[in-house]
């Protein structure tokens, strides 16, 4: 969206767009959804005397992504560049983006195209020297949050780590969970000690993946074996065995 840089006096004829947009986990945490965010900005639409914006909204969409992979934001910027958008409104920052570099490219590309950009909660409006500085501020500050969030999710992991022997994630074949407890799956169980009996006697993980393949299907096993798939369960020998603190042995 480069272009020559203009004036930030906006034309006579004002064109706004409402630009919409929340994740899955934000409606589940905070409920937020597109008909409030709405509502709002049209508010605001509506005190600057503008005429009624075209909206464009992603619904489930995270704001890390890029335009090119949120269907609403693209079709804006196209309309943007094919001037028939001078003006957008969102509810706030993090509607337009989740990160610092994301949301100073597009305010730089409105600025250059003479795009006034609003954000309705932190009420600013780049049509104003100030209001271009607080933008780019507060975007510095969201992607402090988002920063220190990633961090904090970190060092939780590796705290649970050190309690419960495992961070997130599957477990491999023959355990399950109880509360924060890892378990033995009796018949997945029975399915690991075979892959090493047969390995203990000389089979190769091919021909172990193919007997394998021949049985009837166990809940929580792999759907169809192979090589590298028992490669992964002789891997995990150690767990087998119980040499991991809070792992149970099941060999």
């Amino acid at each position: 969206m480069k272009n020559k840089r203009r004036s930030n006096t906006l034309p006579q004829a004002i064109q706004p767009a409402i630009y919409l947009r929340v994740s899955t986990q934000e409606q589940a945490d905070s409920g937020l959804g597109l008909a409030a965010q709405e509502t709002r900005c049209k508010g605001v639409c509506a005190a600057k005397g503008w005429p009624d914006a075209v909206i464009y909204k992603d619904d489930g969409i995270s704001g890390t992504l890029g335009p090119d992979k949120r269907p609403g934001l693209g079709l804006m910027l196209a309309a943007i560049v094919a001037g028939t958008v001078n003006a957008v409104i969102v509810l706030d920052l993090s509607r337009l983006g989740r990160n610092v570099q994301l949301i100073a490219g597009m305010i730089e590309d409105f600025e250059d195209r003479g795009v006034a950009f609003v954000s309705c909660k932190e009420n600013f409006d780049t049509s104003t020297a100030m209001g271009k500085a607080m933008v780019n501020l507060v975007a510095v500050f969201g992607q402090l949050e988002r920063d220190l969030t990633a961090e904090r999710t970190v060092a939780a992991l590796e705290e649970r780590g050190k309690l419960y022997g495992y961070k997130s994630g599957k477990l491999p074949l023959g355990y399950c969970r109880t509360g924060e407890t890892i378990q033995i799956e009796k018949t997945q169980a029975r399915l690991v000690r075979s892959v090493f009996e047969h390995r203990m006697a000389g089979a190769s993980m091919r021909s172990i993946a193919d007997m394998l393949n021949k049985q009837p299907h166990s809940p929580g096993a792999p759907l169809r074996w192979y090589a590298s798939t028992v490669k992964c369960i002789l891997d995990n020998e150690p767990f087998y065995r119980g040499q991991v603190e809070h792992w149970p042995a099941v060999l």
